[in-house]
């Protein structure tokens, strides 16, 4: 999925680090053969990235030996008034529950906490937590009943925001179409695996998710590209900067998908910007992260039970 800029990225971000340490990686790549998969029948088999990812994540390019941790990272609005405010500043509210800070992205394998088919808009994968082998939902259908052309499945209760979501785009004259959808944990291990073959593992960690760690296993996220192009999204210097794209990042949310690993955030998100990934979270948990201004995994990590 990745060309020989990226090869040429990773082998950058990999020069100098040792076997153990940790990687940050694209979240959903493609395997590395040279031929695309378009088959909507097994659109597990397919897989995703991009080729520049790397190189365009320009906040990354300041982290030493590509390891990082996360703190509690939250602006804190005390209730001051601005200075010559007339009206008095309200005091500071009573603090309420809240969650224990975002964890570092540990390159672990630890069962998600919530994985029944109904937690699909409460589960966090990430590096550190996965799905099990067996999660596969059972309502999946081919994003062709959304009336968009392109390869892969959904959950059927997608389908109809799918179908606003494509419906406006077109007629705003940015019409999309999807890259792909579902992906199992079987095909996931092949893609892994795939890249460990071609390369090495350190530049599989770098450019794809390990099995179980895929948000495409839940069966909720589209990887999106231009209508009619012909061109995955990854092979843009940022597939963002099209007009499908720019339509996506601005208006998706409104249908209730969420970019997951949006630019400038890879320290928070655990992976490298990707401008095509959309997870649907439905319209009012989609309008709820949109207006908190939190990547997706701060506010899934928000709504995990840490007692």
């Amino acid at each position: 999925m990745r060309s020989t800029p990226f090869y040429l990225a990773a082998l950058g971000l990999c020069a100098g680090i040792g076997a153990g340490a940790l990687f940050l990686g694209s979240e959903e790549p493609e395997a590395p053969p040279a031929a695309e998969q378009t088959n909507g029948a097994n659109p597990g088999a397919e897989s995703d990235s991009g080729a520049t990812v790397l190189e365009r994540d320009k906040d990354s390019s300041s982290r030493d030996d590509n390891r990082f941790s996360l703190g509690a990272a939250t602006d804190v609005n005390l209730g001051f008034a601005d200075e010559g405010d007339a009206q008095p500043a309200e005091p500071p509210q009573p603090e309420t529950e809240k969650s224990a800070p975002l964890p570092s992205c540990s390159l672990t394998s630890t069962p998600a906490k919530y994985v029944a088919y109904k937690d699909w808009d409460r589960t966090l994968l990430d590096y550190t937590y996965k799905l099990p082998k067996d999660y596969a939902p059972n309502d999946l259908v081919s994003v062709g009943r959304a009336g968009l052309r392109g390869n892969g499945m959904v959950r059927e209760f997608v389908v109809a925001d799918l179908k606003k979501m494509g419906e406006a785009a077109a007629k705003a004259g940015a019409p999309i179409e999807i890259q792909s959808g579902y992906r199992s944990y079987a095909d996931q291990e092949v893609t892994f695996q795939r890249w460990v073959n071609t390369t090495n593992k350190e530049h599989a960690l770098v450019a794809s998710a390990r099995a179980g760690h895929s948000e495409h296993q839940l069966g909720t996220v589209i990887d999106v590209r231009s209508k009619g192009e012909g061109r995955a999204p990854w092979s843009y210097e940022d597939w963002a900067d099209t007009k499908a794209g720019a339509w996506m990042l601005e208006n998706s949310w409104k249908y209730g998908f969420i970019l997951s690993y949006p630019k400038g955030e890879s320290e928070t998100t655990c992976y490298m910007y990707e401008s095509w990934h959309f997870r649907y979270m439905g319209i009012d948990g989609a309008r709820e992260i949109h207006e908190s201004g939190h990547t997706l995994r701060e506010y899934l990590w928000s709504r995990q039970d840490t007692s």
